[in-house]
């Protein structure tokens, strides 16, 4: 049998087998997976490596409805790692957007929805954020099953944004909930950076880690547990 839970600081999920690896493109076309051309509802799924999701596509389809990418592959005897590369910005006004990798995602262009929730699975892997994310209107899910989260673009929720890192969580770039959301971060190592976490003053920020905890946090309740040293700065601290 295949066991595919985890501890406090994993993330429960699928063992992805034979993945493949995927860059979402300005092309024009999707190639490499089904289907080929990616509507509402749809699970991207690869079947030849490269596999090139279009970001127009997935940009018409969140209008009306909900879009998964994943690098679960279709067939046998492909050698990648199962990695999302997200190189064209990603916009929609009503879906939910999933991105599901057997190891890690890397997001170097913008994700922003404007109705619909973001998540990002790296169930082997690490998640490295290079630009903006926000979900005006939703939550932002970040879980890292085999290592960090790393946050050099912003982050921008208005219900809630969770990070769970196998690592440590690097905030870099500003963290900000604009609704009444609460900010939860769980990891197995270090909860560190510059970047300012910028909270509502209902929603709070909440921290469970065994690693240390340095942080600049404005606005809210704070709670953390840790086994570390705690480092705060900001009137929310």
């Amino acid at each position: 049998s295949v066991r595919a839970s985890a501890g406090l600081y994993g993330a429960n999920g699928l063992w992805l087998l034979d993945p493949v690896n995927v860059s979402i493109t300005g092309a024009a076309t999707s190639s490499g997976g089904t289907p080929t051309t990616i509507a509402a509802g749809s699970t991207w799924v690869p079947d030849a490596s490269p596999s090139t999701v279009s970001a127009t596509q997935i940009n018409n389809a969140l209008s009306t409805g909900n879009v998964t990418i994943t690098t679960s592959a279709t067939v046998t005897g492909v050698s990648d790692a199962g990695i999302i590369t997200v190189s064209q910005g990603i916009t929609g006004s009503v879906g939910n957007l999933s991105l599901l990798a057997d190891d890690n995602i890397i997001v170097n262009a913008t994700i922003s929805l404007t109705a619909g929730n973001i998540t990002l699975n790296a169930i082997g892997g690490s998640i490295t954020s290079n630009a903006a994310i926000s979900s005006t209107a939703g939550t932002v899910s970040m879980i890292a099953g085999g290592g960090a989260i790393t946050l050099n673009g912003s982050l921008t929720a208005n219900a809630g944004i969770l990070g769970r890192s196998s690592g440590a969580i690097d905030i870099n770039g500003a963290v900000t909930m604009i609704g009444n959301g609460t900010i939860q971060l769980i990891a197995a190592g270090d909860v560190t950076g510059p970047g300012l976490i910028s909270l509502s003053p209902t929603g709070g920020l909440s921290i469970d880690t065994t690693g240390a905890v340095n942080l600049s946090v404005t606005a809210g309740p704070v709670a953390v547990n840790t086994s570390g040293n705690i480092t705060l700065f900001g009137p929310g601290a």
